[in-house]
């Protein structure tokens, strides 16, 4: 096992990073009204509240027990290439209903540009109504590998990748 140099000097972004300016709204309902894009509600908050908005006004979703649904959360990310989002079902969702995060975490890296969507599985025994602005997931920010090795090349160091990303949503691992 490599130990690390505790003495590391102090990273520098290219410029003053704002998380909050990530988020680019993309559903019509949301570019009109961008108080319903995701937001922290607490001042040491480590996720950021994401609301399902329903494609007209007033409408919901209703997942039947055994059966999941596929949700586009209106907005897309525009991530700086040292960080992934971390798309995450909220507990207080987990608390109230049966709802699970089909892949439990969404991994969203910096060079997918779609819209952010998560796929969610009903796994009781009732239908779950998803009303219209209701904060259903959270997602959070962490420094990826790629970042590591960029701000630390002494102490990082990742295997060459000559791949890009060729589609969308679950398209990186396609051959």
């Amino acid at each position: 096992m490599t130990e690390l140099d505790n003495s590391l000097s102090e990273p520098a972004l290219v410029a003053p990073y704002s998380f909050d300016s990530a988020f680019i709204p993309i559903s019509p309902r949301l570019k009109e009204n961008v108080q319903w894009l995701p937001k922290r509600y607490s001042e040491k908050a480590v996720a950021w509240d994401v609301r399902y908005v329903a494609e007209q006004e007033g409408k919901f979703l209703i997942i039947p027990p055994g059966e999941s649904a596929f949700i586009n959360c209106g907005f897309s990310l525009q991530l700086h290439d040292y960080f992934a989002a971390l798309l995450l079902i909220r507990s207080g969702t987990s608390k109230k209903s049966t709802l699970l995060l089909t892949n439990s975490v969404g991994v969203i890296e910096p060079d997918y540009k779609e819209a952010v969507c998560a796929n969610l599985f009903n796994y009781g025994k009732a239908p779950i109504m998803i009303v219209d602005k209701e904060r259903v997931l959270q997602i959070t920010f962490s420094l990826s590998p790629y970042g590591l090795t960029c701000l630390y090349p002494a102490q990082f160091e990742l295997s060459p990748c000559t791949q890009t990303r060729q589609g969308g949503f679950g398209s990186s691992g396609v051959s």
